[in-house]
């Protein structure tokens, strides 16, 4: 039963925020999102939670480019980086 109940409110939360990444996304770039969560967890809870700490300040939804813009600098936290010595 608590496994039950962690998981449904695992998943009220997640449909909360899902509410609100969408009043501040447009479609494509929502979408776009959706498809990160999918490939990249890591990157997608970054970009969720840099978009609702700044939420207040958005001032009109964002577009595809500028969804991606915000994924191209934070990718870069999570790429693994190689150096290779001779």
């Amino acid at each position: 039963m608590i496994d039950k109940e962690k998981l449904q409110e695992k998943i009220r939360k997640e449909q909360q925020i899902k509410v609100k990444i969408n009043r501040i996304l447009e479609p494509k770039a929502y979408e776009r999102l959706m498809n990160v969560r999918l490939s990249n967890e890591k990157l997608y809870f970054s970009t969720v939670a840099l978009l609702l700490q700044n939420i207040n300040e958005i001032k009109k939804r964002l577009k595809e480019d500028e969804i991606i813009e915000i994924l191209q600098s934070l990718r870069s936290n999570y790429e693994p980086k190689f150096e290779i010595k001779r």
